[in-house]
């Protein structure tokens, strides 16, 4: 039983010891708006000079133009970076077909821009080439990186608040529900109304974790008789629309 288990390892080491390169994608994060860098590294034995790779491109995603800079193991190489109907494509090649210097480490990177929307976008290869010295291709994996876009969403219960047919003079309290549906620390910093009789006893500033929910006190004191409709803002990071009151 010794001697199988033996030999069974053994010939786990070779098919491990043959096995191809592994192009890797690393995973950034950022806030809307920003600019991510990701880079391709490669690992393994087998002498390359070219990579190519095609992944298809998150909408909320855009490459950078011009952002594609050749990594540590890039010696007499090129690289260029760009979308084609939806698909972000990377080459990396030598005109003298130069392997890539060492076994490990960065080939290139590039940069995106970040879209609006709180997600996290999964960058999958859909196809990857590689090629030796001589122009031969290679055996290759790759694994795939994410790019998190970080923000928080301001998610209303209703927009409207009604306090019903209220003697004036008094003051009344009603609580704007708000729910966080992104995927980072959402601030609500205060209301801004648009007439003097609306305020808030809200000890700002409400700090409400994504996926949880926080309510705001919006205090009415009425002054006037009849119908009265005014707008109250939510004052934070992710702002909504105003919500109508009255």
């Amino acid at each position: 039983m010794r001697q199988i288990l033996f030999i069974i390892g053994l010939i786990a080491g070779v098919l491990a010891a043959t096995a191809g390169n592994v192009v890797s994608l690393t995973s950034a994060q950022g806030r809307p708006g920003e600019e991510v860098t990701v880079a391709v590294s490669m690992t393994g034995t087998a002498a390359v000079s070219a990579l190519q790779l095609q992944v298809p491109l998150p909408d909320v995603l855009t490459v950078v133009p011009g952002s594609e800079q050749l990594g540590a193991r890039a010696t007499d190489h090129r690289a260029t970076v760009g979308v084609k109907d939806g698909v972000l494509n990377v080459m990396v090649w030598s005109l003298d077909f130069t392997p890539f210097a060492g076994t490990e480490g960065e080939v290139v990177s590039f940069r995106l821009r970040l879209g609006n929307e709180p997600t996290t976008a999964a960058l999958e290869v859909s196809r990857l080439v590689l090629t030796d010295a001589q122009g031969e291709p290679l055996e290759g994996t790759a694994t795939c990186g994410t790019v998190t876009i970080a923000t928080p969403k301001v998610q209303l219960a209703s927009r409207d608040i009604d306090y019903g047919h209220i003697p004036i003079r008094d003051t009344y309290h009603r609580s704007l529900v708000v729910t966080n549906v992104g995927n980072a620390l959402l601030t609500v910093r205060g209301i801004e109304p648009s007439a003097a009789e609306f305020s808030s006893e809200t000890a700002f500033p409400l700090v409400v974790e994504a996926g949880a929910t926080g309510e705001v006190d919006v205090t009415y004191k009425p002054t006037e008789r009849g119908a009265i409709v005014e707008d109250v803002r939510l004052l934070s990071d992710k702002s909504p629309a105003p919500t109508p009151s009255g």
